[in-house]
């Protein structure tokens, strides 16, 4: 594949063989594919790709420069340009890192990530950093480090007073919020505390309520979105939608439940939600079937489902206290399915 390359970071051209980029394309892996964009890690790097003709990345390899050199924690942008498959950006794999979407899944985080988490927050505050989109699959962590890295950042740009942009904080606050799928109310508030929230509960419990509220206005588009087979939900094989993480051991262990369209959906409306649910693998719609992952057998404690039951409330989705069991790690999480009312 040919390409040519404008914008390199400092001492970057040297990296690369001939300081050509594309010679370390060398057997990609596909990490993220849609209609639009492709994103491939080869050795040591990541290649992004966008289709679209008169799309290039040089507003974000900026923008990664001047965060950089401001001491933001951005993953290393080596360079940009144009190739066979389109615009294409080439950036240093963290090793070790991942989402932390992904690191916070089925799992209660302990004190070190959390208070590394604020410490990462409280950072961005100071250097007035704006991110139009900053969410938990858009920051990696590295746990071996206990470090947090800004991973896309074409819509994150340091605040200045001459180019319009206000300061808010309010994205920093709604991260810690995205954490609370596996935290009690106590411990999430605890957080937005050290943040210096003045009432935590208020500010969590409305959180709840706006993103449901966002939830519901996007859900048509997300919900043909994901029975479509688009790959940032699922991925159609023969008819049969596998949802886009579920992996060949986890199908071997999951349980089969009776089904149709709107039961496998809950799965991702409650997935935005962050409340907490039997993680779903894949769906037949011919025969009707979901595969689920199995119930544990230990009696969750009440204090937490109570809470999880108010939440869900919250957010607009029926649940009695009935409803909820524990996984087998002893996890409590949504145990019935039904669509959504």
């Amino acid at each position: 594949m040919k390409g040519k390359f404008r914008h390199f970071a400092e001492g970057a051209e040297k990296v690369f063989p001939q300081g050509d980029p594309m010679a370390a394309f060398v057997s990609p892996e596909p990490v993220k594919q849609n209609p639009v964009r492709e994103v491939w890690k080869t050795g040591e790097y990541f290649f992004k790709f966008d289709k679209r003709p008169r799309h290039d990345f040089k507003k974000e390899f900026r923008r990664a420069c001047a965060l950089a050199r401001r001491g933001v924690p951005v993953v290393r942008h080596l360079a940009c340009g144009r190739t066979d498959r389109g615009a294409c950006l080439v950036t240093a794999a963290l090793p070790g890192s991942v989402t932390v979407e992904e690191f916070i899944r089925g799992r209660v985080p302990d004190e070190k990530f959390l208070a590394a988490a604020v410490d990462f927050l409280k950072l961005l505050e100071r250097k007035k950093v704006v991110h139009r989109d900053f969410h938990p699959g858009n920051v990696l962590y590295v746990e071996k480090d206990n470090a947090f890295f800004l991973v896309d950042v074409r819509d994150a740009f340091p605040a200045r007073r001459f180019n319009g942009f206000l300061f808010s904080r309010l994205p920093f606050l709604r991260f810690l919020c995205d954490l609370s799928e596996n935290l009690s109310d106590a411990r999430v508030c605890e957080l937005l505390r050290r943040m210096d929230v003045p009432d935590p509960q208020g500010f969590f419990f409305a959180e709840i309520r706006r993103k449901a509220d966002f939830v519901r206005r996007e859900w048509p588009r997300r919900r043909e979105q994901i029975l479509s087979g688009y790959p940032k939900f699922t991925r159609k094989e023969r008819d049969v939608l596998f949802v886009r993480d579920a992996g060949p051991a986890e199908l071997g262990r999951a349980e089969t439940l009776p089904a149709d369209d709107d039961v496998f959906v809950m799965a991702f409306y409650l997935d935005l939600l962050r409340i907490p649910h039997r993680r779903v693998f894949c769906y037949d719609p011919r025969k009707k079937t979901i595969f689920v992952e199995p119930a544990g057998e230990a009696s969750p404690a009440p204090e937490r489902v109570a809470e999880l039951v108010r939440r869900a409330r919250l957010a607009g989705v029926p649940a009695e206290p009935g409803d909820w069991g524990t996984d087998r790690g002893g996890l409590v999480k949504l145990s019935t399915w039904k669509g959504k009312e």
